[in-house]
């Protein structure tokens, strides 16, 4: 799950280089008027720092690292599956099925794909596959295939087909979202209309890099300040969100096949989401995620905000059989059970 994790922080270093941009722009607006320049060399930056070209820029950069993070956080998820899968009947059939339909599609239409792919070869691996499931992988031509551009509904389709339903409804109940929604329009989340689209801010992004592609003359422009205030706020957070969703999908696909364990004895909960346990064979980072599982065999995810040994702070707890503390993102019960990978 360590690449799912990485795939986020690549999207927030894009973000950040696009937001450094945008300040940029914004520090050379604001100091032009103090700098000992001639009138026409002035007049010249300050149509450079409006111009279309900058405009575009930015709104196909938000795009490009929103679809970039979407197609490799998808790609990882699947290597991921492969990786803790020990035969081809045991791959989700989600999965089997969007894949091999992909390909018989390509082996009807080859002229539709832009792939020099020969057809034997494909059949060929994909008998491989179906054989050898550990020495053989996917083709992920066939995977990360998507018609049009990334509007959540494309992006809750592309997910679907991979076995991951309803994520709509999964970032809908992540807190986080429902903080940057509360935040971007002024009142509490539970408070917003039936009618309210949820994914507005990345549909208009979409609606955006479509009609620069288009036209070059964009009249009614996303303000900078809106594109740096609400837009890139947005897609990072909805990206979380995906992220936890991918990887509570892969805790709960390792504890179908047995490869998780529990990390001790729970002895107390603090602060609603302090946990007091008694460590097993473990290994756990600070910042890394745990799964939890309720009563009632619901699943969720918390991740690691502290740890402490012996009250002194620590990145990582490594040791069996002792006392330690660990503060989780979410609000836990002493009745949950939680689980980390197996050393």
């Amino acid at each position: 799950m360590y690449n799912q994790i990485l795939q986020f922080e690549n999207l927030k270093n894009h973000l950040n280089e696009i937001l450094n941009f945008i300040e940029l722009l914004k520090l050379q607006k604001k100091e032009i008027t103090n700098v000992n320049l001639s009138n026409n060399f002035r007049q010249a930056i300050i149509k450079n720092i409006n111009s279309q070209i900058n405009y575009n820029a930015i709104i196909i950069s938000i795009y490009s690292a929103f679809e970039n993070f979407i197609d490799n956080i998808i790609e990882s998820y699947c290597k991921f599956i492969l990786e803790n899968t020990t035969s081809f009947d045991r791959l989700p059939k989600t999965i089997i099925n969007f894949y091999f339909y992909n390909i018989g599609d390509f082996l009807k239409s080859p002229n539709r794909y832009n792939t020099n792919k020969n057809y034997k070869n494909i059949i060929l691996e994909s008998n491989n596959l179906i054989i050898d499931i550990k020495n053989n992988s996917l083709d992920f031509d066939f995977i990360l295939r998507h018609s049009g551009n990334l509007k959540f509904s494309k992006v809750e389709e592309f997910f679907k087909n991979i076995g991951i339903k309803n994520i709509s409804e999964s970032i809908k109940n992540n807190y986080l979202f429902q903080n940057i929604i509360s935040n971007l329009e002024g009142y509490e989340f539970n408070d917003i209309p039936n009618k309210y689209n949820f994914f507005k801010y990345l549909d208009n992004l979409v609606e955006e890099r479509n009609k620069i592609a288009h036209s070059w003359d964009i009249q009614n422009r996303i303000s900078i300040d809106d594109l740096s205030n609400k837009i890139i706020p947005f897609i990072s957070t909805i990206c979380n969100c995906i992220l936890e969703i991918v990887i509570l999908e892969s805790f709960k696909y390792l504890y179908i096949q047995n490869k998780l364990i529990s990390i001790g004895e729970t002895l107390k909960i603090f602060r609603k989401n302090i946990l007091g346990f008694k460590t097993n064979n473990i290994k756990l980072n600070i910042n890394s995620y745990m799964l939890l599982k309720n009563k009632k065999n619901n699943f969720n995810i918390a991740k690691i905000e502290d740890m402490e040994i012996n009250g002194k702070k620590v990145d990582q707890i490594n040791i069996e059989n002792i006392e330690a503390t660990i503060k989780l993102s979410k609000n836990i019960k002493k009745s949950y059970s939680f689980f980390t990978t197996i050393i």
